[in-house]
């Protein structure tokens, strides 16, 4: 049985599971962006949290961004940020989601929801290593392991046309994908016990 205990824990005996968690060891130390695709519940973020804590920036930030809850209209200023008075209601300058993930990680849940247009910026981030805060008249050197996750196959959105090609590929150096609990039935009763024992304890 693998476990990591607390700040992440991960209980599985499962084969495909046992073999995501080597090849994420593996990676750990290199800046390449990792994309996870699985189902909703499958353990993207906890997997992001392994990651992050066993590779090089362990240290320092980890930025987890949830783009499918961030209104379309409000998503470019908390991803990139802004300066005082570049829109109204601007009162203050505001550090972007990105901007605060530098040295570290940044973890961008529901990749598969983001908008065309904020696809570009986050594209041209990913190519220029720098972001502009809105407003701003010069650019800021920002440097992070990204990880995205997707509860979609990507492929798909690109034939669609909701998903731009090159970013794809930008996101998916090192694909995982994971597979579902019910796939993983040699885990559910280890899981039972765990959360059992977790939240009896109170």
């Amino acid at each position: 049985m693998f476990q990591i205990q607390p700040p992440v824990s991960i209980i599985t005996t499962n084969p495909e599971m046992l073999r995501i968690l080597s090849e994420l060891r593996r990676v750990a130390g290199r800046d390449c962006p990792v994309l996870l695709i699985g189902e909703t519940g499958t353990g993207k973020e906890l997997l992001t949290e392994y990651l992050h804590q066993i590779g090089k920036g362990a240290n320092r930030s980890l930025i987890k961004v949830n783009l499918a809850t961030i209104p379309p209209d409000l998503l470019a200023s908390e991803l990139f940020g802004h300066e005082k008075g570049a829109f109204t209601g601007a009162q203050e300058q505001k550090k972007g989601l990105i901007e605060a993930a530098h040295n570290g990680t940044l973890f961008l849940d529901d990749i598969d929801d983001l908008p065309l247009g904020a696809q570009v910026k986050l594209l041209r981030v990913l190519e220029n290593k720098h972001i502009w805060r809105l407003g701003a008249t010069k650019d800021i050197p920002v440097h992070f392991r990204l990880v995205c996750a997707s509860k979609t196959d990507l492929r798909k959105r690109i034939e669609q046309k909701r998903f731009r090609a090159d970013l794809y590929y930008r996101i998916s150096t090192f694909p995982v994908f994971i597979p579902p609990l019910r796939r993983r039935t040699e885990d559910i009763l280890l899981l039972f016990n765990y959360f059992f024992g977790k939240y009896s304890e109170g």
